[in-house]
């Protein structure tokens, strides 16, 4: 995977996401072969995406987290990766993907590739 379907699949997440005025995240799975982020309009309510990040090498984030509003998920490039890379020393072909909670983009996760499951 390289930067440009990072970007497909994090436009794709965005779109989904503005189609709704928030969205509940539960972080449902986590291990060494991928973190998986489910969103649901309501705790009882199926499953409305699935956003699974390949072979994790970091995660910063919340547990539980609802989405209000804005770009959800970005891909950090530039300085700002170059800053990450170097605190936490990533290893090369890693993306930083920086997850927007109530405003803030201080929680990220790192992996090799993301991919997404809309439910229709």
């Amino acid at each position: 995977m390289n930067s440009e379907d990072c970007l497909k699949v994090i436009n794709k997440i965005n779109d989904c996401l503005k189609e709704n005025l928030w969205m509940d995240f539960e972080m449902c799975k986590m291990n060494e072969g991928n973190i998986v982020l489910s969103g649901m309009l309501d705790e009882l309510d199926d499953e409305i995406i699935e956003i699974s990040f390949i072979q994790p090498f970091m995660c910063s984030c919340a547990l539980r987290f609802t989405y209000d509003e804005g770009e959800f998920i970005s891909l950090i490039q530039g300085e700002s990766a170059i800053e990450i890379n170097k605190k936490y020393k990533v290893e090369q072909g890693n993306y930083i993907f920086s997850i927007s909670i109530d405003g803030c983009n201080d929680y990220f996760i790192i992996a090799k590739e993301i991919q997404v499951r809309i439910a229709k």
